[in-house]
């Protein structure tokens, strides 16, 4: 029986949600260092969160608790080979297909967060950008459909984590793994790249209707960098526990 990833906690989310409600006023009174601090905060917030989230996966292999099947397997097939000497060949195999199973779990563990992850942020900004661009005098052509992208980035992100939830142990369930790998690795580098550019642009900090965009995309772009980050660390990670482990 494997575990299951816990939902999003409440309080994180609330918080985040305040913080897109916070841009919005910033926005109606163009208070921009305001707006600025509450972007910076957001950053912190996901980053923190997300790495807490996923020191925890590691620590838990790191003491090999991640999963109590890990050693209820290896007891089980320890007693079926001392009882039937001529099933060895069998227990092996069995617990072979078991370990991996079982590392595909504790990859998918982590996996599953960093996919809520960037859905939140996603979500995030495309709140963001609809409050500040939608209820108050601020006027942007662009807005609505930069947040009808990052919505739908969001979508995405929350389709990830159903398939890998739902998906049975195998070669299907190893197919997403290295597909969520792919993506972290993609938006990893499209965040920089994008963040990059936008400071060479010298857009940031110029009176211009864009103002609370590029705020929302700095801090955006640098939380799905730093969930990115700590995403493809514990995947490599817990590769290297699983190869210790043998």
């Amino acid at each position: 029986m494997e575990r299951h990833v816990g939902a999003m906690p409440l309080p994180f989310v609330i918080r985040q949600g305040l913080s897109a409600l916070l841009l919005t006023i910033a926005a109606a009174y163009d208070w921009r260092i305001f707006a600025g601090l509450v972007a910076a905060a957001a950053v912190i917030g996901f980053t923190l969160e997300t790495l807490s989230t996923n020191m925890l996966v590691r620590a838990a292999i790191a003491f090999d608790r991640a999963f109590a099947q890990l050693d209820l397997v290896e007891t089980e097939d320890a007693q079926r080979e001392s009882g039937n000497g001529a099933g060895d060949e069998e227990s092996g195999g069995t617990r072979t297909a078991r370990a991996a199973a079982d590392w595909q779990a504790v990859r998918r563990t982590a996996a599953m967060a960093n996919a809520d992850f960037s859905a939140l942020a996603y979500g995030w900004g495309a709140l963001a950008l609809t409050g500040m661009y939608g209820l108050t005098s601020l006027s942007w052509y662009h807005a609505h459909q930069y947040a009808a992208g990052m919505a739908l980035l969001a979508i995405v992100a929350i389709l990830m984590r159903l398939a890998l939830e739902r998906t049975e142990p195998g070669a299907r369930r190893g197919r997403l793994l290295a597909l969520a790998d792919l993506a972290s690795l993609s938006q990893l580098v499209v965040a920089i790249g994008g963040v990059v550019l936008l400071l060479a642009s010298g857009k940031v900090g110029l009176g211009r209707s864009d103002w609370a965009a590029n705020a929302v995309f700095l801090s955006l772009g640098a939380s799905i960098a730093g969930i990115s980050i700590i995403a493809l660390m514990t995947s490599h990670r817990l590769a290297r526990a699983r190869a210790g482990r043998g």
